[in-house]
């Protein structure tokens, strides 16, 4: 197997930020692009939608992936980006870590929040890959609306890039 050098970005959204961050970072990173998508699509508001996605983070669920298991063998860089729920990465990145092996693999995380902490969703996720080295993470705000994430989103790029070389 020819390992790309590529990274692969694999990203879940729901409101479009998480998708946003992910794209401008596949985009600057010239990496490979990778929407996780449920089964069962979500509303993408409503006090409903906000309660159970909070829920299912809180306690670890694992929604049913369109696109569970992906081929991620020919990658060296895995960049894992989601929406912060209850302080925990979206629910859907449980079905994703779950199905797929990370070892040996240079992996960063990336969230996106309305304003709250991403600490503890990054502790929770190292913890779930212990075993595998997390290089970097980082927390963007609003990024559709707020574009002072842009530097943010620049400086993490340049930290995968720095340490991929």
């Amino acid at each position: 197997m020819i390992v790309s050098m590529k990274p692969a970005v694999v990203y879940f959204s729901l409101t479009g930020n998480t998708e946003y961050a992910a794209k401008q970072i596949a985009i600057k990173l010239n990496a490979d692009l990778i929407r996780l998508r449920l089964k069962k699509e979500m509303k993408k508001e409503g006090f409903r939608t906000y309660f159970i996605g909070g829920m299912s983070a809180l306690f670890n669920k694992k929604p049913a992936l369109s696109n569970p298991v992906l081929k991620l063998d020919k990658y060296k860089t895995v960049i894992i980006g989601a929406p912060i729920w209850a302080g925990r990465l979206a629910a859907p990145i449980n079905t994703f870590l779950a199905g797929n092996k990370l070892e040996g693999k240079s992996v960063y995380l990336f969230a996106c929040s309305a304003g709250g902490s991403a600490d503890k969703g990054f502790r929770l996720i190292k913890k779930k890959l212990s075993g595998t080295e997390i290089k970097g993470a980082a927390l963007f705000v609003n990024p559709l609306k707020n574009k002072d994430e842009t530097a943010k989103i620049d400086a993490f790029c340049q930290a995968v890039t720095k340490e991929s070389t």
